[in-house]
């Protein structure tokens, strides 16, 4: 899907998906990380290191940018409880968070992160499954599509920290209570995450 999406970008803007291309994502971060709402729930020492290693995350999104792998369709919860299994196939749900940006960004929810880790035995398969139809319809050769793969995990909570603040502020009190661990959770694991750099 994602692969047929990728020459599709003006479609999946008209139908609703939002704009968080590559270019805007150090903005959209800049200003979560100077919101009240996220002053008042992350650890002051998290949003320095943030502020500190910008020039990191902008310096990531133009590799990625450079690189083969187009922007396209993000689901944005990609996991497999919005995942339905039915007698005619496999039905993706809960698009709430669906927009045009790296397409790996989904895998960084989708491999479990770094508290719930995908299990060693399927990691390799399942990357393997999803890597190789970018390859096949000509989006770079498989050293490109790991490097992409390499950046999208290291930035994809930070993408994803956007989307939770953007959320908690259009949700209740009960649901902000719910949702507020994710964004401290995110935004922690991303400056961990860039901290050790963007690799090769």
């Amino acid at each position: 899907m994602q692969v047929r999406c990728a020459s599709l970008h003006v479609e999946l803007l008209a139908f609703g998906c939002r704009d968080r291309r590559l270019t805007s994502l150090p903005a959209y971060l800049e200003g979560v990380l100077g919101d009240a709402l996220t002053t008042s729930l992350v650890d002051q020492s998290i949003l320095q290191a943030l502020h500190e290693l910008a020039p990191e995350v902008e310096r990531g999104c133009r590799e990625l940018l450079a690189l083969p792998v187009p922007e396209s369709l993000v689901h944005g919860d990609f996991h497999n409880g919005n995942v339905a299994v039915t007698a005619s196939g496999h039905v993706l749900f809960d698009w709430s968070d669906a927009s045009l940006s790296h397409p790996f960004f989904d895998l960084a929810v989708a491999l479990g992160g770094a508290e719930h880790p995908v299990a060693p035995a399927h990691r390799q398969p399942l990357l393997d499954a999803y890597l190789e139809p970018w390859q096949s319809a000509g989006y770079g050769d498989r050293a490109q599509i790991e490097r992409a793969l390499e950046i999208a995990l290291r930035l994809g909570p930070l993408y994803h920290a956007v989307s939770y603040h953007q959320i908690l502020h259009c949700c209740g009190k009960a649901s902000r209570t719910e949702l507020e661990p994710a964004l401290r959770e995110l935004l922690a694991l991303g400056a961990r995450l860039l901290t050790s750099g963007l690799g090769a």
